[in-house]
């Protein structure tokens, strides 16, 4: 065996192994930049119900509107961007993402109606102890299900599958109680 062979073989074994690292930790990038759009998606969401707070803890004289319907603007503009962003990783989560926001939406009005009236308005030392509070965590459970599910390779194909059929079967596990 000549010095040629023995030195082609170990840069062969060292570009495999520099190759085979870059894939690796390309996958890990990816796999850790899909966690933290997922989780940012529901962090927006979840922005909602932080909202219901805010418009209780309004000053009475309504100076504050502007700020709160400013704030609401932008919490609506996060959450159209992760339904894009989603959308771009996986239609099917898209398409979940939205029906969480809408099922979120429905939740919660009933308590931004009650928030917004006149009389509720408070300030910061408004109490909240007295009164219904929006429970929407079974909601935030059902999307962080969904979301685990673009992480598996087995059920990728099975959502893909889902999402298309979804319109003759017309599920939807994010609908009202």
């Amino acid at each position: 065996m000549s010095s040629w062979t023995t030195v082609g073989g170990i840069v062969v074994a060292v570009a495999g192994t520099a190759f085979v690292g870059s894939l690796v930790t390309n996958w890990q990038s990816a796999r850790q930049h899909r966690k933290e759009t997922v989780a940012g998606a529901i962090r927006s969401a979840l922005r909602r119900k932080e909202m219901y707070y805010r418009v209780r803890r309004r000053r009475a004289d309504g100076s504050d509107d502007v700020v709160l319907r400013d704030l609401f603007h932008d919490v609506q503009e996060e959450n159209d961007q992760y339904a894009s962003l989603l959308d771009i990783e996986a239609p099917w989560l898209g398409d979940a993402y939205r029906r969480f926001l809408s099922a979120l939406k429905a939740e919660l009005q009933p308590f931004m109606a009650s928030a917004w009236t006149g009389n509720n308005a408070g300030g910061a030392s408004v109490q909240l102890a007295g009164e219904g509070q929006p429970d929407v965590d079974h909601l935030a459970r059902l999307f962080a299900q969904d979301g685990r599910r673009l992480f598996n390779p087995i059920m990728r194909p099975i959502m893909r599958i889902r999402y298309s059929l979804r319109k003759f079967f017309k599920e939807d596990k994010y609908g009202s109680k």
